[in-house]
């Protein structure tokens, strides 16, 4: 009974903790941990100097992470209990998906954790990039990121106020043949290059399957495919070589966005925002 009122205190704690522009610890914590690939990628960014002592294998694939270069500068782990452990932190980086098994034994053993929130909209990636500023006791760092950031995405606020009967159409395609239609952080980014997600507008909500012969009937502005440099040939990636995928390219009507610029909110929905307007520009030009 003791033990449960004490992890039920703890979590409390954590949960406290993991509020936007929460306190940080007292000073700034001297060896900090990551366990999930968003939070590498954050705490590589905004982190002080010494102060990562390691983060996951994740973050150094050139598949998954836009920041692998950077990361090879730290020591990795595979988010074992056991190496957490033994590389004493004194704070520990999260997010939701990090196996519950592991956050729930960090915080009985009286570790400090810090559970990242999901970034679904540019705000919220905003936020999270401050709070972690916070925990890192370099809050300074995160605004003047959050700033750079902000800049960026304001010069494209003419391109988001486009009436909407002329926004472009575009269908989020993905190996296997099915498409996104959430009202996530990727839609946003949809919309704000003067945009619209076609699966959305003909009434789908979440993921669903969508046919070659659908996407013929549909034939959207665009096309968007998230692109991996994986060799490893697979049936749901051999869909995307079909002839009627093929023709959106010679069109110049398919954007290929990188897996390591969607993967997490970070920086990188800047370049996402870039690539959909340069296509919005090009087709517009060419429809003169």
């Amino acid at each position: 009974m003791i033990e449960r009122l004490l992890l039920f205190f703890i979590s409390l704690i954590t949960v406290a903790s993991n509020s936007y522009g929460g306190e940080p610890v007292a000073g700034y914590p001297q060896r900090v941990v990551s366990i999930n690939l968003c939070t590498d990628e954050l705490a590589i960014l905004l982190s002080k100097p010494g102060q990562l002592v390691s983060v996951t294998t994740l973050v150094k694939d050139p598949q998954l992470s836009r920041y692998w270069q950077l990361a090879k500068r730290y020591r990795s782990h595979k988010v074992s209990l056991e190496q957490i452990i033994s590389l004493k932190p004194n704070l520990v980086l999260a997010s939701q998906y990090t196996p519950k098994a592991i956050r729930q034994r960090l915080i009985r053993l009286g570790y400090r954790l810090y559970i990242l929130r999901e970034a679904k909209t540019i705000s919220q990636v905003k936020k999270n990039i401050v709070a972690l500023g916070v925990q890192l006791g370099n809050k300074d760092k995160a605004d003047r990121l959050v700033t750079k950031i902000e800049r960026q995405l304001n010069e494209f606020d003419s391109v988001s106020r486009v009436e909407k009967n002329k926004l472009l159409d575009i269908l989020i395609y993905l190996p296997g043949g099915t498409s996104r239609s959430d009202k996530g952080l990727l839609n946003q980014l949809v919309e704000k290059a003067g945009m619209q997600n076609l699966a959305i507008k003909k009434g789908y909500r979440g993921w669903h399957p969508v046919s070659i012969e659908q996407l013929l009937r549909w034939n959207p502005d665009f096309l968007m495919v998230i692109q991996t440099e994986s060799s490893a040939r697979s049936v749901a990636k051999e869909l995307l070589t079909h002839p009627a995928i093929q023709y959106y390219q010679k069109q110049n009507r398919l954007i290929a966005i990188p897996t390591q610029w969607i993967s997490c909110g970070n920086p990188s929905m800047v370049k996402t925002l870039n690539r959909l307007t340069r296509f919005r520009e090009r087709f517009l030009l060419e429809r003169r």
